[in-house]
């Protein structure tokens, strides 16, 4: 975070700026700095990403996160974060049909123990998605076709 408040004290002693906005991070981002900068006078922190349970839910998942993107598993990575925080849409918790993958055979070291869907599957569970009649895909192909 360091970096980032640096990059934004330079933003504002460039700008002149004394009004700071931030979401999510950002805003967590916009009160450090305005702790360490004078010339920032307001900060409008919309959702700031403060994690008060202390269980451990919605930390445990960091080290994998952290292997994943060490080795370049930038997919696998995202997909860990999202589990991580509960944003996870349903198709990506579908359970896995064939023989079990990487993540399936890890599901252990997730925090709810659901198992991340690789990406394929995730798109594999979208396309069927798309086949139900009711689908908007579905409903513009009819709307053409007449």
């Amino acid at each position: 975070m360091h970096t980032e408040v640096e990059d934004l004290q330079a933003v504002v002693a460039h700008s002149g700026a004394h009004k700071v906005f931030g979401v999510s991070v950002s805003a967590l981002i916009a009160l450090q700095a305005a702790r360490a900068t004078p010339a920032i006078r307001q900060v409008a922190a919309y959702e700031p990403a403060l994690l008060m349970h202390t269980s451990g839910r919605y930390t445990s998942w960091v080290g994998r996160f952290e292997e994943e993107m060490a080795h370049g598993q930038v997919a696998d990575a995202l997909i860990t974060c999202m589990h991580g925080f509960d944003l996870a849409p349903p198709a990506m918790s579908l359970p896995s049909s064939g023989g079990p993958s990487q993540r399936s055979r890890r599901a252990s070291d997730r925090p709810d123990g659901d198992p991340a869907l690789p990406c394929r599957r995730m798109r594999r569970a979208e396309r069927e998605q798309q086949r139900e009649p009711g689908h908007r895909r579905n409903r513009i192909r009819l709307r053409d076709a007449r």
